[in-house]
């Protein structure tokens, strides 16, 4: 008798436990995407495709209202050369490194089993793997070194099927945080090591060419030249030039409005090309190139540069 109001007693109390745990999540997901193009110059066709990307974070049970179990996920979505939207793909962060190992030997899996930071490039060339971790402490390369390094395992799978890989350390800037530059030639790290696609060291840091700076002013008076009305409605609501880039013989603006993202092209003498607004919840646009294979768009990495943060797998 006394087990039966054991266990009946833990029934109950469990029964109460779950009553105050709850199920849900942070945020919904969100199921619509929509770009609108305000100018177009005549004949114009963009060159290259926008990836619209959002974090979505979702919590799976909260006991007495703190968080026990979360995972994140990773949203995405193009605009491509043509105007048109994709569908929203949903991707759980880890999947892009667990799809990549795939790829990898059983010998090396363990080489980066340990490695918490990974980043992909996806180019013409190959796929490009890159496992990193932080070393505190001494490193192999200066023994007197107080500083922190991170320790770096690349690899590139190509087309053939083949893999080639290499492994490295640069030391930890300030900011905390492992810089990748890529140029239309090569890899550059914390601007301390330089490969090149074939994933041999470069010696010297190469001549990585620095856009200029512009003014939210410029940006306004460049717009408001178009005499478009549609585009004089929007010039206003535009705050910030959250990032730009030239590639070739086109300036692209990523500019910020009050609750929208615009995107700004134009020529080297500052004649609008092309001017979009992404009417979506949206937390960054990155440029990629689109190379049309079919009915569908092929997607690759440009150059420009990232900052990245170790997180835990």
């Amino acid at each position: 008798m006394k087990t039966l109001k054991s266990i009946l007693c833990i029934i109950l109390c469990l029964s109460f436990a779950l009553s105050l745990c709850s199920c849900g999540r942070m945020s919904g997901r969100y199921f619509g995407y929509s770009a609108k193009t305000i100018y177009c110059e005549d004949g114009y066709e963009s060159e290259y495709a926008y990836q619209l990307w959002r974090y979505e974070e979702y919590i799976n049970y909260r006991f007495f209202g703190v968080p026990l179990l979360s995972y994140s996920e990773r949203s995405y979505t193009y605009l491509n050369p043509n105007g048109k939207v994709t569908d929203i793909t949903f991707v759980k962060d880890h999947e892009d490194r667990e799809n990549f190992l795939t790829l990898l030997p059983e010998d090396q899996l363990a080489l980066v089993d340990r490695q918490r930071g990974f980043v992909l490039y996806t180019l013409p060339e190959g796929l490009y793997g890159i496992f990193f971790d932080d070393v505190p402490g001494q490193s192999s390369l200066e023994l007197n070194s107080n500083h922190s390094w991170y320790s770096v395992r690349m690899y590139k799978y190509d087309e053939s099927k083949s893999l080639f890989y290499t492994s490295f350390e640069v030391p930890i800037k300030e900011s905390g945080r492992l810089k990748i530059n890529l140029t239309e030639e090569y890899f550059g790290f914390n601007n301390f090591i330089w490969l090149d696609y074939e994933l041999h060291e470069v010696s010297g840091e190469p001549n990585v060419k620095i856009d200029e700076e512009y003014s939210i002013s410029n940006v306004k008076s460049w717009l408001k030249q178009c005499n478009d009305k549609a585009v004089d409605k929007n010039v206003e609501d535009i705050s910030n030039i959250v990032t730009f880039k030239r590639l070739d013989d086109i300036y692209y603006f990523r500019l910020k409005g009050s609750d929208k993202i615009y995107i700004l092209e134009t020529d080297l003498n500052k004649n609008v090309k092309r001017f979009v607004s992404f009417e979506m919840p949206t937390n960054g646009v990155s440029i990629y190139r689109a190379y049309e294979n079919g009915k569908k768009y092929e997607y690759y990495d440009i150059y420009g540069e990232e900052n990245f943060y170790i997180n835990a797998i």
